[in-house]
């Protein structure tokens, strides 16, 4: 491989091989259910306080832009299970900041008596890497979230640099937050461009880095994988998330930090 893992370290991830229509279909709809959810789960801490405001930040690249991909699902999911009203604000990058007038509001559900909100802050910012991340890192977490989500590595130019970029990320949230703060760390998606064998390796080294924890990672690579048909949850540039791959990727990351039936 390109770049390779620490000596003596050997980790074996493969990729289905295309199957039927049916088969990813299946798949999307086995995870995406609130059936793939434990039905003990209690979801992340402070969701169930009612009477106070609650944020999730994403700090990441294009594969959680837009309105229609992951980022605003999970939003909109987390709405449905603690009936709150929820805010995207999503990365704008000719300010470097989150515009207020861009924000995306998901009202509560009729009869919700939640009142509190729901704040996500969308840091995917496109083409760049987890070190633009620690340069804009004020603006990006502008206060203290309750939840992260780090999902970088594609734009980095090898999977070291990205897995040292992002543990400089998770070193800078325990620092400022403390280390009771919930980080998870993605395994990004398989791609079938010039950029899938980094992306495997990637998804390697960071289960070698990060498995043992103390963060959590939320294994998108293999889920998407296990789907049989990579053309059915990227799109044609063989790296960005489909809409069906937006939805799988939002049930697999509801389903790693615990979210309850929506």
């Amino acid at each position: 491989m390109s770049d390779p893992l620490q000596p003596g370290v050997t980790v074996t991830r493969t990729v289905q091989p295309p199957a039927a229509v049916a088969a990813i279909t299946s798949a999307v709809t086995a995870v995406a259910s609130d059936a793939a959810v434990a039905p003990e789960a209690v979801g992340p801490v402070g969701l169930n306080e009612a009477d106070r405001s609650w944020t999730l930040t994403v700090i990441g690249d294009s594969t959680g832009t837009g309105a229609d991909g992951w980022v605003h699902y999970l939003g909109k999911r987390l709405g449905r299970a603690y009936q709150r009203p929820v805010t995207v604000y999503d990365w704008d990058l000719d300010c470097a900041c989150y515009e207020e007038n861009t924000a995306t509001d998901y009202p509560a559900e009729p009869g919700s008596t939640a009142a509190a909100q729901i704040v996500v802050r969308n840091g995917s910012a496109a083409g760049k890497t987890g070190a633009y991340a620690l340069d804009y890192f004020d603006q990006m977490v502008p206060e203290h979230p309750d939840l992260v989500i780090i999902n970088h590595g594609h734009n980095n130019g090898t999977s070291r640099e990205a897995v040292n970029e992002i543990g400089q990320l998770t070193s800078t949230l325990t620092n400022l937050y403390g280390a009771d703060l919930p980080i998870f760390i993605t395994e990004q998606n398989p791609r079938f461009d010039f950029g899938a064998e980094k992306a495997q390796t990637t998804a390697e080294l960071l289960e070698t880095e990060f498995g043992g924890g103390p963060y959590e990672l939320i294994n998108v690579f293999d889920e998407f994988g296990a789907t049989g048909d990579l053309e059915s949850v990227l799109t044609e540039d063989g790296l960005h998330p489909s809409e069906p791959g937006n939805v799988l990727w939002a049930a697999v990351v509801a389903r790693a930090i615990g979210l309850p039936a929506a």
